[in-house]
Order: C-alpha cells, then sequence, then structure tokens
C-alpha cells in the first residue's frame, strides 16, 4: 500500500478534484462542480494523495460562511480506496483550519448520516442554516425533495 498525504490543494490537483466530485454527482450523492467552480474555490480544498503517483484519492473541502459558520463540502474518495480513514482524514484537516481560523461551527449535508456521527458531528436542522440555503440549495434541482441530513460540529 502506497503512503497517502493529506495536504492544501494545489492548482494540479483540478483535475483529480473534478473526477471525483463529479463520478459521485452522477450517483446523485453530491452537487457536481465545473472546473471553474473548483478553481475559484482551490483555496477551501485538501486533498488525499498517494505519495508514488500523486494521483488524487480523496477531496474535501472548508468553505466560510461568516466569521461563526463554515461547511465541509465535496466531500469524496475514490471507490477503491473507501473504508480506510481518508474521508476521516479530510474532515480533520477540514477541522483543524476551521480551529486555527477561530470559525467555531462547521456544518455538513449529507447522504452518509453515519459517518459524521461517527466522526462527533451532531444532527442538526439545515433551516437553521439560513447563509447555506441562499448559497447553494436554491440552485439545486433537488432542493424541493432534499434527503441530505444536516451535521453541525462545534469547535
Amino acid at each position: 500500500m502506497n503512503k497517502i498525504t493529506v495536504r492544501k490543494a494545489t492548482i494540479k490537483d483540478t483535475a483529480g478534484i473534478l473526477t471525483l466530485v463529479n463520478f459521485y454527482a452522477k450517483k446523485e450523492l453530491m452537487l457536481p462542480r465545473s472546473e471553474d467552480a473548483v478553481i475559484q474555490n482551490l483555496r477551501d480544498f485538501f486533498v488525499a494523495v498517494e505519495t508514488a503517483g500523486k494521483k488524487v484519492i480523496g477531496c474535501a473541502a472548508l468553505h466560510l460562511y461568516t466569521d461563526r459558520l463554515s461547511e465541509i463540502k465535496s466531500l469524496a474518495v475514490a471507490e477503491e480506496h473507501t473504508g480506510r480513514g481518508l474521508g476521516a482524514k479530510l474532515i480533520k484537516r477540514c477541522l483543524a483550519e476551521a480551529k486555527a481560523l477561530g470559525v467555531p461551527k462547521v456544518f455538513a449535508l449529507t447522504y452518509a448520516p453515519e459517518f459524521f456521527t461517527k466522526n462527533k458531528f451532531k444532527p442538526s436542522v439545515k433551516e437553521l442554516l439560513p447563509q447555506k440555503i441562499w448559497e447553494e440549495c436554491r440552485l439545486c434541482p433537488r432542493r424541493n425533495n432534499c434527503a441530505e441530513k444536516c451535521f453541525v460540529y462545534a469547535i
């Protein structure tokens, strides 16, 4: 097994991030992202890479909304690497960044509630997150029939 590193994303990681996110978007497990959207938000992203091949095998972004609220988004791990703790490592990096920035609350909208519960997030209600609803949810084709669950982590 190759050594895996979790680090801040660089412009060279854009294609790998797009591949992962849009793979799960096609399965309707997350929202698709365009190349422009990934590049414009690249500073939000962390990636997990195989040290030997430099291939992106996981990604997650910490997006800031206010001085008190941020979101973990676009969390994806390549299917052949699931179950190895990469998602948890990516979340830990996002939470460490939120703490370093002084942002006290991190939330996630997910179809995998067990994963977030296991990583010490608490169930919440997305209606308590007005910034999120007006940012992306209003543009989502599933906004009126959304099955995503909301989870919050207090730093």
